[in-house]
């Protein structure tokens, strides 16, 4: 009984692993949106890379949780780039929604991300950086006005008094 829990196990871990190659196929595709052919080829390419890298394969066939890791990794590098690529309107509430969906996709694998592993923890500045990426794209979209841009909403001044008089113990 041991061993076939061993061996399900391992066969997870090398699942997780094609999953994490086949991802890598679809980044280097996102990455490469011109040419269709050559762009095909070129994510071949970054795939075998992935898949065939000697220490990759070695740790394949392990049971560890950096199969997870480098899955959800890879995932939401795909993410990231798709987000930074958006510009959808705010007026239209269907895009508002679809928004606030990839915001929480976002967040649970960024969360399962940093529960796997530890090293997952420097993708939550990737994602501040993909958000705002989209923030200033869509910005740019609607206004244009640099001045716009970095004016902080006037609920945040009003209450700031406030919350700095808690934060010195008033």
């Amino acid at each position: 009984l041991v061993f076939d829990a061993v061996r399900l196990t391992r066969l997870l871990s090398v699942l997780l692993s094609a999953g994490t190659v086949a991802l890598t196929y679809f980044l280097a595709l996102e990455l490469l949106p011109g040419a269709p052919s050559d762009g095909r080829a070129l994510a071949l390419c970054a795939a075998a890379v992935a898949g065939f890298t000697p220490m990759f394969t070695f740790i394949s066939g392990a049971v560890n949780n950096d199969n997870l890791a480098s899955l959800l990794a890879t995932a939401l590098l795909l993410a990231f780039i798709r987000v930074a690529g958006q510009t959808l309107p705010v007026a239209a509430f269907r895009h508002n929604l679809r928004l606030g969906l990839q915001n929480v996709a976002l967040g649970l694998l960024l969360g399962l991300a940093a529960l796997t592993k530890e090293s997952t923890l420097g993708l939550f500045g990737l994602a501040g950086l993909a958000l705002l990426i989209r923030a200033v794209r869509r910005w740019r979209a609607e206004t244009g006005e640099w001045r716009t841009l970095f004016r902080p909403p006037r609920a945040a001044l009003r209450s700031l008094p406030r919350h700095l008089s808690l934060l010195a113990g008033h």
